[in-house]
């Protein structure tokens, strides 16, 4: 029965493209492909996002060296490793920005939302998906017996 509750439940997905490869040890920048170039750009761009000041100059630096076809050198693997789970969260912020302006029947540009506001909704996310877990583990309804006789 709560597997039932959990086929009926549905979400909305929105029409995010998703974002490029991201791993632990990112490509040099020379070799930076035209989708992740575009995933920096918009990230550097969007205005709701707040990025920290170090990953927000290394993004900057790895647009400038990636048009410029230089090299990665300064940048240590940490920051890069940074700027790919910055990339990770700003696909996720899109995403749930996307999500929340269509049930507003809004645009993105036009519903204030914000790397906080993105933090408040995943939280929310979170507390959902452990309550329906809780519904569905906890549930009252009783499992079929495996076999039924008649004596």
């Amino acid at each position: 029965m709560a597997s039932n509750a959990s086929r009926h439940h549905s979400t909305q997905t929105t029409a995010v493209a998703p974002p490029p490869s991201l791993d632990a040890n990112p490509a040099p920048v020379s070799s930076i492909n035209a989708d992740r170039r575009q995933w920096l750009q918009m990230m550097a761009a969007d205005e709701q996002w707040q990025c920290n000041e170090q990953v927000g100059q290394c993004v900057q630096a790895l647009l400038r060296g990636a048009s410029a076809g230089g090299s990665q050198r300064g940048i240590q693997a940490e920051t890069l490793a940074a700027v790919a789970h910055e990339l990770d969260c700003y696909r996720d912020f899109r995403r749930l920005r996307a999500l929340e302006a269509g049930l507003r029947h809004c645009s993105e540009q036009d519903f204030p939302f914000d790397r906080q506001h993105w933090q408040r909704a995943r939280q929310a996310e979170q507390a959902l998906r452990e309550y329906h877990r809780h519904v569905r583990d906890e549930s009252f309804v009783l499992a079929p017996p495996d076999q039924f006789r008649i004596h």
